[in-house]
């Protein structure tokens, strides 16, 4: 990771509305660990929302 990446994408705020951690990962995803991420975690965090809305 470049220092640049390391101060850019901040995995700390793990405690976020659905909205809002999309929005944090878009914010994030203009750096190649943020794509990463993103990449990995979006899919994960959209079939968790639909779990959720399905059981309400």
């Amino acid at each position: 990771m470049t220092q640049d990446e390391i101060e850019s994408f901040h995995l700390s705020p793990l405690k976020l509305t659905y909205d809002r951690a999309l929005e944090e990962y878009a914010a994030c995803s203009h750096t190649k660990l943020g794509k990463l991420i993103a990449g990995r975690e979006l899919p994960i965090l959209r079939r968790a929302k639909e779990i959720i809305d399905t059981a309400l």
